[in-house]
């Protein structure tokens, strides 16, 4: 015997979802995700057949395996070595992949060409840029004589080119100036369960010292 041809494709999915839950994941969403973000190689009638990550969601055809099933197949990373893995060298086409419902590659292709899974790092400022943190909390009052007033209390921070960024600033050093209040055993922070700075006692003194570092709202009466 002979065996001319091998196709070993296969999925883990979520059980025959309703038609508005074709993409839940039943294991690792970043590995599945990034499994299908993989360039391909297979043999196909004698002939090595290379697809780039890019366009490897564009390759997936329907693939029937049993009734009631919608599936696709795609190819899955190097399958050339399998042939002699297999002990198989008279074999013209050997493809190793993976099986999705319809409708997942169309999407995953969408994320890969926005460049949604690219795992690669990528600088998000260039050299000598910086970003801004812009916040406004906007009141508009009416006093006991029928007058009104627009209040503004407007944030502008900036990052520093070759330190912080000001948003790491902002969320940062709240933070921690948050949990060093705590450690100090400041008392509006000594008590159980989990909540806001909502109240004077706490947003009071947490303000404070977040424009000790710079961090401040600047308010406009008009």
């Amino acid at each position: 015997m002979a065996q001319k041809k091998i196709l070993i494709l296969g999925s883990g999915m979520v059980a025959k979802p309703p038609s508005d839950h074709l993409h839940q994941f039943s294991w690792s969403p970043r590995g599945a995700l990034l499994s299908q973000n993989n360039s391909a190689t297979f043999l196909r009638d004698g002939e090595v057949v290379k697809i780039s990550n890019k366009d490897l969601m564009g390759t997936a055809k329907p693939y029937h395996v049993l009734d009631g099933y919608s599936l696709v197949a795609y190819a899955n990373r190097d399958s050339v070595p399998f042939r002699d893995f297999y002990g198989i060298p008279e074999a013209h086409t050997v493809i190793r992949g993976s099986l999705r419902y319809e409708g997942n590659p169309s999407l995953v292709k969408a994320l890969v060409d926005l460049g949604w899974i690219d795992a690669g790092n990528k600088p998000w400022l260039k050299p000598g840029e910086r970003d801004l943190v812009i916040l406004q909390h906007k009141f508009v009052v009416e006093w006991a004589d029928g007058s009104q007033n627009t209040i503004t209390s407007t944030l502008e921070l900036f990052g520093d080119p070759e330190g912080y960024s000001g948003m790491s600033k902002a969320v940062g050093v709240t933070c921690g100036i948050a949990t060093q209040m705590l450690l100090d055993g400041f008392a509006p922070l000594n008590k159980p369960g989990v909540f806001a700075p909502y109240t004077r006692d706490i947003c009071d003194a947490l303000r404070v010292e977040v424009e000790a570092e710079g961090i401040k709202l600047v308010d406009t009466t008009f």
